[in-house]
């Protein structure tokens, strides 16, 4: 073999074996950011609430602002949110074995909690606060509030995974803020 073909034959296979890995990336399971958003104004939410709700200064919007969209024309204030790759209030769809990781980039606590997980619902419910649940003209959250909330609590700046989902619809929302909502479409792989 020429010395020519040998570093052809050297060039092929390092390329294969560069490509490999990305060809098995592609079917690898993948991690689907779910971004938990708000933008609390922490003196404003202090002053009106008492310090800790805001736990870091997270935007421009006062706590009057937030109050007076909670109703049923405006569904909450859209600075709270879920921030994924479904849009908006939409739907973010993954494969079988692919993990959600919820990050929460806002000043306030969070939860990414799956309604099904919790309830016997197969769709979006109110939260676990009355009084934002019934301005909204929701009911309030029917599963065990304290359980759901203890195991998918998401603090300022934390993350959490949610893995194993099966084949199929679920329903992820905060139940301390239940307007913030997102549908997730598991398909098989």
């Amino acid at each position: 073999m020429s010395r020519l073909s040998r570093r052809l034959v050297a060039g092929t296979v390092i390329a294969a074996g560069a490509l490999a890995p990305a060809a098995a990336d592609a079917s690898s399971p993948k991690v689907e950011p779910m971004r938990l958003v708000d933008a609390c104004d922490k003196a404003s939410f202090d002053a009106t609430f008492g310090p800790g709700i805001c736990q870091r200064d997270a935007g421009s919007v006062s706590a009057n602002e937030l109050l007076a969209k909670l109703n049923t024309k405006d569904f909450g204030h859209g600075a709270w949110w879920i921030n994924a790759s479904g849009g908006r209030v939409g739907t973010t769809t993954i494969t079988w074995g692919d993990s959600l990781k919820a990050i929460n980039e806002g000043g306030e606590a969070h939860t990414f909690t799956e309604v099904e997980k919790y309830t016997t619902l197969r769709s979006f419910t109110g939260g676990c606060i009355a009084g934002l649940s019934d301005r909204l003209g929701l009911t309030k959250f029917p599963g065990d509030c304290g359980k759901a909330i203890g195991e998918t609590i998401v603090q300022p700046g934390g993350t959490s995974l949610r893995t194993n989902l099966s084949v199929g619809t679920h329903h992820f929302e905060c139940i301390l803020h239940p307007w913030m909502r997102q549908t997730v479409s598991v398909r098989r792989r």
